[in-house]
């Protein structure tokens, strides 16, 4: 039983090779964009529903990786049969070089073995564990099919919890109706917190949570104003 086990576990590895992971997937390059904010002192004008002012302060980063896509779509067996669809991508994970030519060594999702890709793209029968090759053989069906390297983007918002907007919802009865929204950096669609607030018509300055506004004129459809003050950055609450 001892023998039998020692020569299953054998069957399982080959021989060990040389990875080199430094061309692995990688960031290529990285943008970054800080959002701007409503400008303060400068008189504008809303409708009904409308938002008075925005404050945005994230910063929006965007990052591009090379990875391997699939030209088309095809099964592969051999070890977990598995179908693979057009436009899929499998990560970099390294690269092995054979008789002077550079394969690349690319894994699946939720594999931790990778497969090994020619230089003209097509895949080997050979499947990599690291820095062993497993004695495994794949095929793939089509044999036609081609992987390429390509870039992919993916883009991270940061922030601080600084992003909030205030809206006009116009005047009912003897007030000016207003609501206050604020978001999450990582999710500007839902605010994570709506607070409705009023003036009585006619106030000229309008306050709430450290922001000032100067209404000039205000009906049930617009208002005209000036914002004068934003919201200190020590008063703003916290989005969970």
């Amino acid at each position: 039983m001892r023998i039998w086990i020692t020569l299953a576990a054998s069957m399982a590895l080959s021989a060990c090779v040389s990875i080199d992971t430094s061309n692995k997937s990688r960031i290529v390059s990285t943008d970054t964009e800080i959002a701007t904010s409503t400008p303060v002192g400068q008189p504008r004008t809303a409708g009904l529903g409308e938002t008075m002012l925005a404050v945005r302060n994230y910063t929006s980063t965007t990052a591009t990786i090379d990875a391997m896509e699939v030209s088309e779509a095809f099964r592969l067996t051999g070890y977990e049969d598995r179908d693979f669809t057009k436009g899929e991508k499998l990560a970099i994970v390294g690269e092995r070089k054979i008789g002077g030519e550079i394969y690349t060594i690319a894994r699946p999702k939720d594999w931790f073995v990778g497969l090994q890709i020619a230089p003209d793209g097509s895949i080997t029968p050979a499947l990599i564990n690291t820095d062993i090759e497993m004695i495994y053989k794949v095929t793939a069906t089509p044999n036609t099919v081609r992987l390429k390297r390509v870039p992919v983007s993916a883009t991270v918002t940061k922030g601080d919890g600084v992003n909030y907007d205030l809206a006009y919802n116009g005047v009912d009865g003897q007030s000016m109706k207003f609501q206050f929204r604020q978001y999450k950096a990582d999710d500007l669609d839902r605010p994570t917190l709506s607070q409705d607030f009023a003036f009585p018509v006619g106030t000229k300055t309008v306050t709430f949570k450290g922001i000032s506004v100067e209404v000039q004129t205000a009906t049930p459809t617009e208002i005209s104003y000036t914002v004068s003050n934003l919201m200190p950055v020590m008063h703003v609450p916290v989005a969970n």
